[in-house]
Parts: structure tokens; C-alpha cells; sequence
């Protein structure tokens, strides 16, 4: 309480939109997937963890605030320079940081609480640092999922781990034989650009790798190799005889610089089957399918559809000509996902010769 206590109460003050939480939910899992005892998240950004233990263990504990943190992706933390921690063991506790390069640095001396001075040096380093907080919030990242946090959605739960996201599902997959087959071809890398995933039936769990982030691409430069990346995953997934069926900016992640995957299978089917009822309703669906009379049968022209919808506010003509093609009417005219991967890479490779004659004049 000599460190939540006060940093709540600075937050309160300054006005900093801090939200903290104990692990509550993993007190009989395995160590792999074990969250830290003490979270601290800012705009859904993890800013400070800490990790507790019994007596004569605060060298444990330290060894426990560093443990998995080489497998976390270095954009989950935007543009902060540290993510602040502490380790306590029974009444002893001691303040660190994590910088970018996964240094720890020791920022206060062992603290022994039952001694009143360190219990006073305890609050305000804790004051302290819920101040330092108050410039975190235009380093922080967007489209991040708090960290260790389980956000409950219409059909069960996600939790974001170091290495892996935790899907749960309160039922099956629409078509779940389709879905094993499409994470199975994966897992043997016959489809790239894709999430890969061990799914657990008995607990309707989805362990999904690797970890990225949401990021809306802000111009054309960024909107190319989004696209390529989508394209490869389309051609692998057609290629096989599947569609995806909820191609959109949300189930796409960010890994880093130009690296983006296509995630959410989990809707996924068959080329040419019917599209489930509870499907129907999808703001992203082609309008040919919704139609009574096409029959709702779902191919892979209709995620050529959607992934044309990925394309909006560009000034590009190339771009628009690929969108104007690809929410054609008619779906004969529209590229196969090859095609468009195709017109993508010479279109990439076209910007980029530009750019380099540009610089040479």
C-alpha cells in the first residue's frame, strides 16, 4: 500500500488516466504464462510491474521483474524510455527501472519498511515516479492491449502475454475443422504473414504468436507494404481452399517497421460454402453476399472485396485503381489475391525507383 497508495492518489491529483491491478488470476497456472503481482498501466500502456516474494527472496524477486521481458516486442512500449518496477520481498522492497536495451538499473537503495524513514523514502519515490508518468503519455503507443489484462469481448476473452496472446472462446469456431486446418498449414509455412497459434480444445484457449500492435497506416508509404503483407497471407490461404472472411485494420497487427500479419481466423471457412447466419451481419461484408439471391455463398472474390476496403483516403491513382477493381460489381473482373499482390510489388518497386531518381537529381 506504500506504493499503490500514493501513486493512485498522485494520478488523482495530476490528473493522469492510471489504472492498476494485482494478479488475481493466475495463482494456480504455470510459470510460463505468470503475470507479475503489482501491474500499473497508462492509456492501456504497461508502465510499472512489480514482483513480490517471502522472506530473504527480494534477489528472486529481481530476478523475476527481468524474466520474459527479452520476448516482449519493444513497440508494446512506444517511445518510453524505462518501464519502472519494484521487488519486494515480505517487508523489504527496492525501486528499479528496465530501459529499452533490457538493462536493469537500481534506482533506490534496499528499503527495509519496518523502519519509518524508508517507509517515508518508499512514498515518495513512489510520489516520484506517478509524477515522471505525467510526461509518458505522448511517448505511448496506440492500438495496445493492456498487458496481463483480460478484456472480456461477445465471445469469450483475451489476455496479452510477453510472447503470445491468450484467446478464450465461450464456444467453438463457426467452422472449426476449417480453422485447425488453416493454423495447421500455417504452422507448416504454407501460408505467410499469419498469426501462428496452438489451440487447447478442452479449455477453448488460442495461444497466438507473435505479438504486434494495431496501426492504421497514416500515408500511402505505409499503406503499400501493409497491403503486400495482407496480399501474401491471401495467397497462401486461397491457395488452399480457404477464405477468411473478416479482413479488416483490427485483425491486422503491426510487428515493426514494414512487417504486418493477418490475424483472427477464427471466422475463417471454406471457399464457396455458405456464409453462417451470425456472419451476415458483418459491416465489412461484400453487399453480393448478404443478397438472398447470390445464396450468402462466400468465395474468395468477397476477401478481395474486403481487402479493397483496407484502402481509403489515398491519393494514389494505382491504389484507387486497385480499389475500384476490387469492389467491382462484377467479381469476375476482380484480382485473384495473386493479382493483387502482383500489381502491389510492381507498384512498390515503381515508388521506390522514384524516390531513389528524385534523390539523384
Amino acid at each position: 500500500m506504500l506504493i499503490r497508495n500514493p501513486i493512485e492518489e498522485t494520478a488523482s491529483i495530476l490528473k493522469i488516466p492510471l489504472l492498476a491491478g494485482r494478479n488475481q488470476i493466475d495463482k494456480s497456472t504455470t510459470k510460463r504464462s505468470k503475470r507479475p503481482d503489482f501491474l500499473l498501466w497508462l492509456n492501456n500502456v504497461l508502465v510499472m510491474k512489480g514482483e513480490e516474494k517471502g522472506p530473504l527472496e527480494l534477489d528472486k524477486a529481481k530476478v523475476e521483474v527481468i524474466a520474459k521481458m527479452t520476448k516482449m516486442p519493444s513497440p508494446v512500449f512506444g517511445k518510453t524510455p524505462f518501464l519502472f518496477a519494484y521487488a519486494a520481498a515480505n517487508s523489504w522492497v527496492q525501486f528499479l527501472v528496465i530501459d529499452r536495451s533490457l538493462n536493469v538499473n537500481v534506482i533506490s537503495q534496499q528499503l527495509n519498511l519496518t523502519v519509518l524513514r524508508n517507509r517515508i523514502r518508499c512514498v515518495v519515490s513512489s510520489i516520484n515516479i506517478c509524477r515522471i508518468f505525467n510526461h509518458y503519455q505522448s511517448l505511448l503507443p496506440d492500438g495496445i492491449l493492456p498487458m496481463y489484462k483480460q478484456i472480456s469481448r461477445s465471445s469469450g476473452s483475451v489476455t496479452l502475454y510477453e510472447d503470445h496472446l491468450l484467446k478464450k472462446l465461450n464456444q467453438d469456431p463457426c467452422d472449426f475443422e476449417s480453422v485447425m486446418a488453416i493454423y495447421d498449414a500455417i504452422g507448416r509455412n504454407q501460408i505467410q504473414c499469419t498469426v501462428r497459434c496452438n489451440y487447447n480444445r478442452y479449455k477453448r484457449t488460442f495461444r497466438l504468436q507473435p505479438v504486434g500492435f494495431t496501426k492504421l497506416p497514416s500515408n500511402d508509404l505505409e499503406l503499400l507494404p501493409a497491403l503486400i503483407c495482407v496480399a501474401r497471407a491471401l495467397v497462401g490461404l486461397h491457395a488452399l481452399g480457404y477464405v477468411h472472411r473478416d479482413i479488416r485494420w483490427p485483425n491486422i497487427l503491426c510487428l515493426g517497421g514494414d512487417s504486418y500479419i493477418l490475424i483472427d481466423f477464427e471466422n475463417a471457412g471454406r471457399n464457396g460454402d455458405r456464409m453462417p447466419d451470425e456472419l451476415l451481419e458483418s459491416r465489412v461484408l461484400d453487399p453480393l453476399v448478404k443478397s438472398d439471391d447470390y445464396g450468402h455463398v462466400y468465395r474468395s472474390c468477397h476477401d478481395m472485396y474486403q481487402f479493397g476496403r483496407l484502402i481509403a483516403d489515398t491519393s494514389d491513382p494505382s491504389l484507387v485503381q486497385l480499389q475500384m477493381n476490387l469492389q467491382s460489381h462484377n467479381v469476375g473482373e476482380r484480382f485473384t489475391a495473386e493479382g493483387a499482390l502482383n500489381f502491389l510489388s510492381n507498384l512498390q518497386k515503381r515508388v521506390h525507383d522514384d524516390r531513389l531518381n528524385a534523390m539523384k537529381e
